[in-house]
């Protein structure tokens, strides 16, 4: 570049000089010829990491490598504004003083950290992470040697037992992130923390401890989800599309679920209120002051670009940036169900011994009850709550939903917290799941096939910036862009609605191929080797119905299987309201209604891989049948054996218009075949004469076999391959192969288009 920039001011000089200009023209063909190459070179490294990826984290750095980046938002905001921001923020009046518990040595709590545990604790670290103010990486602590994580075990042990915070530990800073609204505002900013790497190893080793313990120790309440192993967001929606569909589906039985949103409630924790809570909890002293000590030294300040904030001590809230933040916050909001028996609060009921007086998963609450007078009831309770714990419910994003079959008449109940009005919904998304009042989920399908859709421009935008040529490839982006998104719980809202969400695959892949939009998904399944979204629906349920059965008798996930399980076999049962009874659908179709009548976890898993390869097969049968018996193309009925690699083109590496193109000749119907490439259009009507011979009715046969304007190219590009069936012609059998067809194509439709433009 410098070469021909040189050139082009020697050119100025030398006042039109032929030769000069003569030699800025060679330099800068030889800079596009560079440019050409490298670019050549970085989509190719590109694409081969992309194919080469083994793991997820890898695959999604490549792919985000493509991706379009979000305009950055300028910071319109000045650093005096923050620092008013984050005074307002913690304010010193909050305070808190260190609690002086005193209690015996905790055997599991107060043990010295074992070498294991540390080593633990360094391996789990992960890469490319951003320091804290130190600067030290987590990639300098992984590789310490054996003498360096016995330094790092020392540390903490020292710490442990003196109960002594360095003081260093406790800085921070603070990134805003703008989220959306005004970007003036610094409420429409996303705070992210970065704490000291040194700070956060050692909240990871106290974090790991205390979730064991808050497992078999003393469990965290039954109907808590959020932050704990081995439990997830699906627990949560799996109990409460149970509980609802067990309710409603007995006669005039409604069910009244409040969707409670604290106003930043992980930014508000009291400190001496956690602190007692720790302690009630069975948390030992010795680490509750401790964690004090690290909260009173603990200080941030917010960094915009090189200019930053005044510190200011961290005065409430949970600390963000370290592990154990989120335990400590389940165990500060633990208490709710207790507090609501406390006050007389009934539960809906699962079966004679148990009910659900509330749903959690982390800091979001669904108070549930079976009348108005009872949730009106837990809301009272809840002010109360409130109150004494120090937090904020934000009204005007809590919702009430009205759970109940069929279509009853509008309601006029009306719910108040602190005299503001709570606001009654036909639908609300917990936990990314819409909720509809039917207790039904085809609200839900409908949602997610729409952002599924949506997110359709993005993936092509993925393909058309990484010029991907691989369908492999191309799949690959699908399953994790698309499907993703569309799959989402789907194994317990879209047993029902696998019909539906189909759309979005076979929707996808007509675009990228320019295939027409009536062409059968049947075809499009069976050309691109894909299966049937109905397949992966069924997968998860399968994994999440060997869970179920795997679980403890009292986990709650549990009791509501049992439940709608003890449902399906009684004479109430709807089979739209009951999730059991959808699987067992499938078992049953499928020939394992034995397996279902055992209940046995392991069993299934023993056949698990039988059962899906079954449901691939009967799912590809169906398909292949359906081309059998079609009248959209009698051709494809002739090449889609499952026998032969009849659409081994697929993975021939050449330029994907090719591909595109002979794929649309393939997936043409018998009346009409439009092909596009190279930014052209053409169609072929078969109801219309030849334009190149008038001769016969033009279609694929006479182009390919009859038509004496083509013989020509015919014997080109078409000599090997004779006698010209479908057979011969359209099951490509090397890479050649398909170049050839190609070019027999496009030469007889740029020659058709000559004769048509005259």
């Amino acid at each position: 570049k410098g070469d021909m920039k040189h050139a082009f001011k020697l050119y100025k000089k030398s006042n039109s000089d032929p030769r000069a200009l003569s030699e800025f023209h060679k330099k800068r063909k030889c800079f596009k010829q560079i440019i050409k190459r490298s670019k050549t070179v970085y989509f190719e490294e590109l694409r081969n990491s992309l194919n080469n990826v083994r793991d997820a984290g890898s695959f999604w750095k490549t792919l985000n490598t493509f991706r379009k980046t979000k305009k950055k938002v300028n910071n319109v905001i000045s650093i005096d504004s923050w620092n008013t921001y984050l005074h307002q923020l913690y304010p010193s009046s909050n305070l808190a003083s260190i609690p002086r518990f005193i209690g015996v040595t905790h055997p599991f709590f107060d043990a010295l950290f074992s070498f294991d545990e540390i080593s633990l604790v360094l391996k789990r670290c992960k890469n490319n992470k951003m320091p804290g103010p130190d600067g030290v990486p987590n990639e300098f602590y992984k590789n310490l040697s054996v003498q360096g994580v016995n330094f790092i075990l020392n540390l903490f042990n020292r710490v442990l037992e003196h109960e002594c915070i360095p003081k260093l530990w406790g800085n921070s800073e603070m990134f805003m992130l703008f989220k959306k609204g005004d970007p003036s505002e610094p409420g429409n900013y996303r705070g992210i923390s970065l704490m000291n790497t040194i700070a956060k190893l050692f909240t990871q080793a106290l974090s790991n401890r205390l979730a064991e313990w808050i497992e078999y120790g003393n469990p965290l309440s039954e109907n808590q989800n959020g932050f704990r192993k081995s439990r997830g967001c699906i627990d949560s929606i799996f109990s409460l599309t149970a509980l609802v569909q067990s309710q409603i589906v007995r006669a005039k039985r409604k069910v009244y679920a409040c969707f409670v949103d604290f106003a930043k409630a992980f930014d508000t924790v009291d400190h001496s209120l956690l602190w007692y809570k720790l302690y009630d909890f069975g948390i030992s002293c010795k680490w509750i002051r401790i964690l004090a000590n690290l909260y009173s030294v603990t200080n941030t300040r917010i960094k915009m670009g090189q200019v930053c904030t005044d510190e200011v001590r961290v005065s409430k809230g949970v600390l963000q940036g370290d592990s154990i933040s989120p335990l400590l916050f389940a165990i500060f909001v633990n208490d709710i169900d207790s507090f609501m028996h406390l006050n007389h609060c009934s539960a809906v009921q699962i079966d004679h011994s148990n009910g659900l007086l509330s749903l959690l998963y982390a800091d979001d609450v669904v108070l549930l009850s079976n009348s108005p007078v009872e949730l009106r009831r837990k809301l009272s309770v809840l002010e109360r709550y409130c109150a004494e714990n120090k937090l904020k419910v934000n009204t005007s994003k809590s919702k009430i939903i009205i759970f109940k079959k069929g279509r009853d008449k509008a309601t006029k109940e009306t719910f108040y917290f602190s005299g503001e009005k709570i606001e009654v919904v036909d639908t609300f998304k917990y936990l990314g799941i819409l909720f509809p009042k039917s207790g039904c989920f085809s609200l839900t399908c409908k949602d997610m096939v729409t952002r599924a859709t949506g997110a359709i421009s993005a993936v092509k935008s993925i393909f058309s910036s990484s010029k991907l040529a691989s369908w492999a490839c191309k799949q690959k982006v699908f399953d994790s862009c698309i499907c993703s998104v569309l799959l989402y719980g789907s194994e317990i809202w879209a047993l029902r609605y696998t019909d539906q969400i189909e759309v979005v695959q076979t929707k996808l892949i007509k675009s990228l191929f320019f295939w027409q939009r009536n062409t059968p998904g049947y075809m499009v399944r069976i050309e691109t080797e894909r299966v049937k979204l109905k397949y992966f629906v069924f997968k998860r349920a399968l994994n999440w119905l060997i869970k179920l059965l795997g679980m403890c008798r009292d986990r709650l996930p549990k009791l509501c299987y049992n439940k709608l399980l003890q449902l399906d076999c009684s004479n109430a049962n709807i089979v739209k309201y009951n999730w059991v009874s959808q699987v067992k659908n499938y078992f049953f179709n499928l020939g394992y209604e034995w397996l279902w009548y055992e209940q046995d976890a392991s069993l299934i898993e023993k056949f698990k891989e039988k059962i899906l390869c079954d449901l691939r097969q009967q799912l590809i049968t169906d398909d292949l049948v359906r081309i059998n018996n079609s009248t959209y193309s009698s051709v494809y009925s002739l090449i889609a054996d499952q026998n032969q690699n009849f659409n081994l083109y697929l993975r021939f590496n050449v330029s994907f218009e090719i591909t595109r193109a002979i794929s649309q000749v393939r997936m043409a119907s018998d009346n009409l075949c439009v092909i596009y490439t190279k930014g052209n259009r053409y169609e072929i009507n078969s109801l219309e004469l030849c334009p190149v011979c008038n001769y016969e009715k033009e279609n694929l046969a006479h182009i390919f076999i009859n038509c004496p304007g083509y013989i020509v190219m015919r014997q080109k590009y078409l000599s090997e391959y004779f006698p010209l069936t479908a057979e011969n012609v359209l099951i490509f059998k090397n890479k050649s192969h398909s170049i050839n067809v190609y070019k027999f194509i496009i030469g007889c439709l740029d020659f058709r288009k000559s004769l048509l433009d005259v």
